[in-house]
């Protein structure tokens, strides 16, 4: 990827890594249920909206953190 890539073209949810591997872009908005296993970690910068219905469980021995 260009390092001069607009950020304004990672939007949309799409997972990309920008600025060289530096900034990671996604959505604030999740819109499907997840669960994170037991024994992993999950991390997402906030704040986040969970759509309508949509829930995040951590396993017992899992993390989640929101940044």
């Amino acid at each position: 990827m260009s390092r001069a890539r607009d950020f304004a073209d990672l939007a949309g949810g799409n997972l990309e890594v920008a600025g060289e591997g530096i900034l990671r872009l996604h959505e604030a908005q999740l819109d499907t249920s997840v669960t994170i296993p037991t024994n992993t970690n999950g991390l997402c910068a906030g704040p986040i909206t969970l759509a309508t219905g949509v829930v995040i469980t951590v396993a017992t021995g899992a993390t989640l953190v929101v940044a």
